[in-house]
């Protein structure tokens, strides 16, 4: 299943992200489900040619998870190279996921 299609069926909420690199790239994107009460994040590299999600299918099987702590360890520990996502934008996503409070919409 394309990665959008996979967002959208499983509930996935975005949270955070971070990118890094130009020519070669490197991402990683977290997501909250709701009714699993739990953050899945998936990390992607690749080259000018393909972005993240570019995969031609994916489960959910090929996220992480975890609670909210095991998100901001996963985001912390995300880094390309140069240095790169800078510690502020490390920092500003982390507290994202830090802060992030889901809200359950009443049918």
């Amino acid at each position: 299943m394309r990665l959008h299609a996979l967002i959208e069926s499983e509930g996935l909420v975005p949270v955070a992200s971070l990118h890094a690199g130009g020519w070669e790239w490197g991402a990683i994107a977290v997501y909250y489900k709701p009714d699993a009460r739990r953050f899945f994040w998936l990390s992607e590299s690749g080259c000018s040619c393909t972005y993240f999600g570019d995969g031609s299918s994916y489960a959910l099987g090929d996220f992480q998870d975890g609670d909210r702590q095991a998100a901001i360890e996963a985001l912390k520990g995300f880094s390309h190279w140069d240095d790169t996502p800078g510690r502020d934008d490390v920092e500003r996503e982390a507290t994202n996921v830090r802060n992030y409070k889901y809200e359950e919409i009443s049918k």
